[in-house]
């Protein structure tokens, strides 16, 4: 089966289809996998699109935290994310994104908790 996915993943087709899918649908596809080996190539301004899309969809937690794990490490500049997870005070998302995506900066995220100054937020970290 994992050969079948390759093949589709690295199909010319299947990168033009996904070219042309909204950023919903393109959203979608991603997150419905913890880890996909060959995610579409975007650009910066699209992956920021679909970290937005998924801000307002169903799941955001676990959508952001699937784009970030399908796309760690390629270039892309993953600020959104820090925000969002930080801003969700969600501690179990916080986690798993700051200890399972390799490209987040745990002294970034430690800045970025500090100057949201609640306390609350802070003890429960602790």
């Amino acid at each position: 089966m994992f050969k079948d996915i390759n093949l589709l993943i690295n199909n010319k087709t299947y990168n033009i289809i996904a070219k042309d899918m909204s950023d919903l649908e393109l959203m979608l596809l991603i997150t419905s996998y913890i880890f996909v080996p060959y995610t579409p190539k975007i650009s910066q301004e699209s992956f920021n699109n679909l970290v937005n899309v998924a801000k307002t969809y169903d799941n955001a937690l676990e959508n952001i935290w699937c784009l970030g794990m399908n796309y760690d490490c390629r270039g892309y500049d993953y600020n959104l994310l820090d925000d969002f997870f930080v801003n969700s005070k969600n501690i179990r998302y916080l986690g798993e994104y700051i200890s399972c995506v390799n490209q987040v900066n745990q002294e970034t995220i430690v800045n970025k908790i500090i100057n949201n100054v609640d306390k609350g937020f802070i003890k429960q970290i602790l």
